[in-house]
């Protein structure tokens, strides 16, 4: 849950997509994990163009898994899906 939630903004609600190869391609790729956990900015934030629709619909899948599951409030999960689709 904590690396899947790396992927989502809190700013907008909305999941980042990186579908472009330039963090596995440099030389610092496998960093790239904890560079989200630490927020450093990657690629998604106000101009990116790092959010999908596809990436935004998993997250909001996962989101549904993680509260069945009990890693994730169900009240925080309706939040987080209040703010994504609005």
């Amino acid at each position: 849950f904590k690396m899947w939630n790396t992927f989502r903004d809190p700013a907008n609600g909305l999941y980042c997509d990186k579908s472009d190869l330039e963090p596995l391609l440099s030389s610092q790729w496998f960093l790239w994990p904890v560079r989200r956990l630490l927020q450093v900015p990657d690629g998604c934030g106000k101009t990116s163009s790092g959010y999908t629709s596809a990436g935004v619909g998993m997250g909001l899948v996962a989101d549904c898994i993680f509260a069945e599951l009990g890693l994730l409030d169900r009240a925080e999960a309706k939040r987080r899906a209040m703010q994504t689709i609005h």
